[in-house]
């Protein structure tokens, strides 16, 4: 909840990473590519933004019950999981929740991916 206006603010940077990395994956001819650019990016800069504001709001919805359940063993799924798997430009693993900012919502798998090489 509290990293999603950051994942909001670095959108523009993870769209145009991921564009990046789906021009270096892909096989379209080069016109393609360049044709899709300009578009794609408004495109994938608002998915991102608005996974962000689900992301928000998923944080929301879950803050109260978190509350209850701090002290407590459980095991529970995320409302809004890519922000958990997701590929992220900022990962810092700590022992209670790990942190992640940046996260690209248009490639649900992270690091762990070894199809995608990251």
């Amino acid at each position: 909840m509290v990293l999603a206006p950051v994942d909001l603010a670095l959108a523009p940077i993870v769209a145009a990473d991921s564009i990046q990395r789906h021009w270096t994956a892909g096989d379209d001819p080069w016109a393609v590519r360049v044709g899709f650019l300009v578009p794609g990016l408004a495109w994938n800069t608002s998915l991102q933004a608005l996974g962000a504001v689900i992301r928000e709001t998923a944080g929301l919805l879950e803050f109260a019950p978190g509350l209850g359940l701090f002290f407590f063993e459980r095991d529970l799924n995320p409302l809004f999981d890519p922000a958990e798997r997701g590929h992220a430009l900022l990962e810092v693993d700590t022992p209670r929740v790990p942190l992640r900012a940046g996260v690209d919502y248009t490639r649900p798998e992270g690091p762990a991916d070894a199809s995608t090489g990251g």
